[in-house]
């Protein structure tokens, strides 16, 4: 499908003729990308982010439903997506003198202009790889080692630094929950999309890129409850949760409370539809936002770090050294490189990502906003595993603002035809691992803790003081027609986008810093 931007798309105006989009189709997963860095929709919270014309994260796919003459845009699972970048010219440092690229996920109420200020849309292309051909013949030039469906995103920035996106789907079960994403970052000097005239070529000091999302599952279980899946009124109530599996580097969100109250996944309000749709699997079955959405790291680049050596400051590469802490005399963030140990930040936070709050606290080397896990710590006191220490913490106490999350990689220094690689998947599971123990969740007793177990989907369905189930909702139910192989919650998912990345199943704990740059992709 090939769409040029020239109208109104979700009350936010686009006059640049070569904004693009195309949408992943091939799986359960359906996704739309376009070619500035945004992913899903333009950013935003507010009352036209009720409606959805193109696939925002929406799992099961063509959702959209009447229901007793109300039409609904279907369960779609996010508040946008993308990208940032941010570094300094070498010789000029500071906030001050910092230079940005929101492309994507950045907004509040409504999206802010992404085109023609952080980001220049250069081309978008489609490539189809199915084994069968629209006639129903077999294709002779179907690859078995590469996905079905690849979309390749190219869009220039303010940093002269040139971002292709590729992303790749399946169809196949136990591999059509996920879509993939490898991200290079070229540093080739173009800053408004026209490769034929370079401008810029001083060494990036400080650089970072951050990859950014919105869950919020989902826009249908909000409606039918809520009649609204804004922000503020909306998702913004304290029914949500973030969490993060460091087993997976992954980061994704529950629905757990319904007007505060331990009423999961948004039953269908009407008793007799919750039934019927629970019997029979109509729009999904009974729970309207089963959904965990989320991502995982595969892969982020080692390659460029900068040297942070708060001992020898001709050798010393970044600001980050004003802000380095000890423990016993050892400054713990950085490794035996000089590198600050990844990833930079590891945040969650409330759904306003307007500019100048991001452009102040996400992205910069004077601020590692998520915190740092470090040995002796009363906020984090367990860490995932001793490798951790020095790295971007999970700032669980966030837990419940569950309206962005976002991972930053950096400082690294760039010099003039440096490039940078990075792999992440977008994931979505029928909710998450049973028991597991995780970081992130609610409060208990009125208490936050950093670890918690996860909730099961198989339990008593209550919805408004009135009980909908006598036993779990899975043992009378089972699992909706799109959850299509034993691959159910979102760990499993994450762990079939390891194995189609590798090859091979994946070691767990998983370091994507030991992983390959580029996906293997034989399943």
């Amino acid at each position: 499908m090939v769409n040029t931007i020239i109208l109104i798309l979700l009350g936010f105006s686009l006059s640049q003729a070569q904004l693009e989009y195309r949408i992943h189709n091939r799986g359960m997963l359906q996704e739309t990308e376009f070619n500035d860095g945004t992913i899903g929709r333009p950013w935003q919270t507010g009352e036209a982010g009720n409606r959805a014309t193109t696939p925002v994260m929406e799992w099961p796919p063509y959702s959209a439903a009447i229901v007793k003459g109300i039409e609904y845009s279907g369960q779609h699972n996010i508040l946008g997506a993308g990208m940032y970048m941010a570094a300094n010219l070498d010789g000029k440092p500071g906030k001050d003198n910092r230079i940005y690229a929101l492309c994507g996920g950045v907004g509040a109420s409504s999206p802010e202009k992404v085109v023609g200020v952080w980001s220049f849309p250069i081309s978008m292309e489609e490539i189809d790889n199915y084994p069968v051909l629209p006639n129903g013949d077999l294709n002779p030039d179907y690859n078995p080692d590469e996905a079905e469906q690849i979309i390749i995103a190219k869009w220039a920035t303010p940093l002269g630094v040139t971002v292709t996106r590729t992303s790749r789907q399946w169809s196949y079960p136990d591999y059509d929950d996920f879509i993939i994403y490898e991200y290079e970052l070229d540093y080739n000097g173009d800053t408004d999309g026209d490769p034929s005239t370079i401008e810029q070529t001083t060494t990036l000091k400080d650089f970072m890129a951050l990859f950014i999302y919105g869950f919020a599952p989902s826009m249908y279980g909000y409606q039918r409850v809520y009649q609204t899946w804004k922000y503020n009124g909306g998702i913004y109530r304290g029914d949500q949760n973030t969490f993060w599996d460091a087993d997976y580097w992954l980061a994704f969100n529950l629905d757990l409370r319904t007007n505060l109250r331990d009423e999961w996944a948004k039953p269908e309000p009407d008793f007799d539809l919750f039934k019927y749709q629970a019997e029979t699997g109509y729009l999904g079955g009974g729970l309207l936002s089963p959904q965990a959405p989320g991502y995982c790291i595969l892969y982020y680049d080692t390659t460029h770090l900068a040297i942070v050596d708060p001992n020898n400051p001709q050798r010393n590469e970044s600001e980050a050294v004003n802000i380095l802490r000890t423990v016993a005399g050892e400054y713990f963030e950085i490794d035996e490189h000089g590198h600050i140990k990844q990833p930079w930040s590891n945040k969650v936070s409330t759904g306003n990502t307007r500019s100048s709050k991001m452009k102040d606290m996400a992205i910069n080397p004077d601020n590692r906003w998520s915190g740092v896990y470090s040995e002796g710590s009363t906020t984090w006191p367990e860490v995932p595993s001793p490798r951790w220490y020095g790295r971007a913490a999970f700032n669980y106490r966030q837990s419940v603002d569950a309206g962005q999350k976002h991972t930053v990689f950096g400082p690294y220094t760039l010099h003039h035809g440096d490039k940078l690689y990075y792999s992440i998947a977008e994931v979505i599971g029928y909710g998450a691992q049973a028991g597991k123990r995780v970081e992130g969740g609610p409060a208990v007793n009125g208490v936050l803790h950093q670890w918690n177990r996860l909730p099961s989907w198989d339990r008593p369905v209550v919805f408004n003081g009135k009980k909908y189930t006598e036993m779990g909702y899975l043992t009378e139910y089972g699992y909706p027609d799109y959850v299509n192989s034993s691959v159910h919650n979102v760990q499993q998912v994450a762990e079939k986008a390891f194995e189609a990345y590798l090859g091979h199943k994946p070691t767990i704990p998983v370091w994507p810093e030991d992983n390959p740059r580029h996906g293997v992709y034989t399943i």
